[in-house]
Parts: structure tokens; C-alpha cells; sequence
């Protein structure tokens, strides 16, 4: 029979000492450890040929985010070189957010592909992250691929940044007003088309606006009690 353990009245000392003494706890540790040490070999395997090349380009950093707290903007051709060369998802999700800044620019093209190509639905936080790239990196020139991508319903709510980047529109600002308010009948990215419209304060009816007051999400909440004032006050 599994020992419970008293936390009542018990210092963290003593706490843990009981729980050092527990058989169940210490296996869980080990084996936790154990997996972490063996994801971390793993992840210096897989990023080695990335390493390598950074290492070459002048940066010594033994993981990828490292990068993050240099100034790196000489090493993005080399990220870009490797993020559709890499199947490790924690090496692929390390370079995608390493790639995630405003002067990063030239990766736009890989990032759309890698979008696009990534299917697997244990992937999804990586098309999240790639499309949070592209959310910073969203302009104009992207628009066309952006509406195809977001249009395109199966790929479900890692479409969610992709929404939020038609708020940075600025010569197609009409035509993503128009699509945003048609989004707001997609559950999936409803919440993130009511913010792109509020970031563009567009003057649409407070009836589409007043169902998210209902919202059980309570930043969506917001941002519509904000849009209302802005339409009232305008």
C-alpha cells in the first residue's frame, strides 16, 4: 500500500525528507530525470549540424535559444538554411521562435512552406509557432498566402496568429476588415478576429461585437467590452 504523506504542519525540510523516503516519489523523480537527460542528448544530436554551421558563422552556443540573447541577425541565413532540414520538433520549435523577430525577414518564404507542409497533427504547436512567426514578421506582401492559409479550415486553431497578422495590413486594410468580420462566425479564431478588428478600431455593428461579452474567456471578454466603449465613444 502506497504511504501517504502529512503536509499538515510539516517545515519544507521535513516535507521533503518524507518524501525522499517515498519509494513511488523517488522513482518518478528518477525517472523524470532520466528523460530529461536523455531529451537533452537527444536535442544536442539533432541541433548538431545547426550548431556546427552557427559555429562556423562566429556563434558558439550550445542550443539554439541561446542565440536569442546575442545579436544574431548574421545568423538567420543559417537557420533558415536548416528549419525545413530538421524533423526534431524541439529543434524545428527553437529555430522557428529564434526566427521570431522583425528583422528575420528573409524567412518568410520557408516559414509559409513549412506551414503548409506541416500535417502531422502531433505538430500542431509547431504550425502554432510558425504562424506566431509570421504574425510578427506579417505585411502586405503576404496577404494573398496568408487569406489561402487561414480560409482553410483544417487547419484548425493554429490559424489563430495568422488572424491576428491581418491587423498589420495596411494597403489590403479593406479587404482584411471584411474577412475578419466574416471570421467571427469561426469559433476556432473568432477571439483573435475581434482583436485584429479592435487593433484596427473598424467601425462595424455593435451587434456583431456584443456576443463575446458572453465569452467564457475572459481576455475575449475584454476586448469586446473595449471595442464597445471605443464604437460608443466614436
Amino acid at each position: 500500500m502506497k504511504k501517504r504523506i502529512d503536509t499538515n504542519s510539516k517545515t519544507a525540510a521535513e516535507l521533503l525528507a518524507e518524501l525522499q523516503n517515498d519509494e513511488s516519489f523517488v522513482q518518478k523523480t528518477a525517472i523524470k530525470k532520466a528523460q530529461k537527460e536523455q531529451n537533452s542528448r537527444e536535442y544536442r544530436q539533432n541541433a548538431m549540424p545547426v550548431l556546427d554551421d552557427l559555429k562556423s558563422a562566429g556563434f558558439h552556443v550550445s542550443n539554439i535559444r541561446e542565440l536569442r540573447t546575442k545579436k544574431f541577425k548574421s545568423a538567420i541565413p543559417v537557420l533558415i538554411k536548416w528549419l525545413p532540414n530538421i524533423s526534431d520538433v524541439f529543434v524545428k520549435e527553437d529555430i522557428i521562435r529564434t526566427l521570431s523577430v522583425p528583422w528575420a525577414g528573409a524567412a518568410v518564404p520557408v516559414l509559409l512552406r513549412e506551414f503548409s507542409s506541416t500535417i502531422d497533427e502531433t505538430n500542431t504547436g509547431v504550425r502554432w509557432a510558425i504562424a506566431n512567426a509570421l504574425e510578427v514578421l506579417a505585411d502586405d506582401e503576404i496577404f494573398d498566402e496568408l487569406v489561402l492559409l487561414i480560409k482553410n479550415k483544417s487547419l484548425g486553431r493554429s490559424r489563430e496568429m495568422l488572424v491576428l497578422a491581418l491587423a498589420k495590413m495596411k494597403r489590403r486594410r479593406e479587404d482584411s476588415i471584411q474577412l475578419l468580420i466574416d471570421l467571427l462566425a469561426d469559433k476556432e479564431v473568432s477571439g483573435y478576429a475581434l482583436s485584429a478588428l479592435l487593433k484596427y478600431r473598424a467601425k462595424i455593428p455593435a451587434s456583431y461585437i456584443s456576443p463575446f461579452l458572453n465569452s467564457p474567456q475572459t481576455w475575449i471578454k475584454k476586448d469586446a467590452e473595449r471595442y464597445l466603449e471605443i464604437l460608443e465613444a466614436d
